[in-house]
């Protein structure tokens, strides 16, 4: 029984070899196909944006702090375009923070924070 299994595994190890040999010589690109998947299905690169706004200011008494971040992130695939639709993602985020810090007396203040994102 083991004999046989080794036999088995040999014979799939042989034809195996082979298709291998005749994919890289190129025998028959219908039979045995040298298909580049990364190249066929993805972009060298891809263009990502990223957007910031911050203001700050204030005095003795108050002072704000306001932030904005837009960030859209493109897919890597490519796009066939005889197709109608395309599998892509196409990721939008959206950031605002608000910070206010207020001096209501000499030693109590007064600190606020609104955070939005999406």
């Amino acid at each position: 029984m083991k004999l046989l299994k080794q036999e088995i595994l040999l014979e799939h190890y042989h034809i195996l070899r082979k298709k291998i040999a005749n994919t890289i010589a190129g025998a028959n690109p219908y039979m045995y196909p040298a298909t580049d998947w990364y190249a066929l299905m993805l972009n060298d690169a891809v263009a990502n944006q990223r957007y910031n706004l911050n203001l700050s200011g204030g005095g003795t008494v108050a002072r704000y702090y306001i932030a904005a971040t837009f960030n859209q992130d493109h897919g890597l695939m490519k796009v066939d375009k005889r197709n109608n639709f395309n599998n892509n993602i196409d990721l939008k985020r959206y950031a605002i923070r608000s910070n206010v810090n207020i001096n209501v007396t000499k030693k109590t203040k007064s600190k606020r924070s609104i955070i939005y994102y999406n």
